[in-house]
């Protein structure tokens, strides 16, 4: 992962928690970036649907 995409990682988890990654602790962070991928992988299975 280079620093642009780390960069919009970090920015789609804090619009979703309202709290930057570095202030997280490592189970907030797993849980965070666990969290997105499954939203995204939603997201992909609605448009595949539709």
């Amino acid at each position: 992962m280079n620093k642009v995409e780390a960069r919009k990682l970090n920015d789609k988890i804090q619009a979703i928690y309202e709290k930057p990654l570095y202030e997280m602790s490592v189970e907030e962070m797993d849980k965070a970036v666990i969290d997105l991928i499954i939203r995204t992988f939603d997201r992909f299975k609605e448009q595949e649907q539709s």
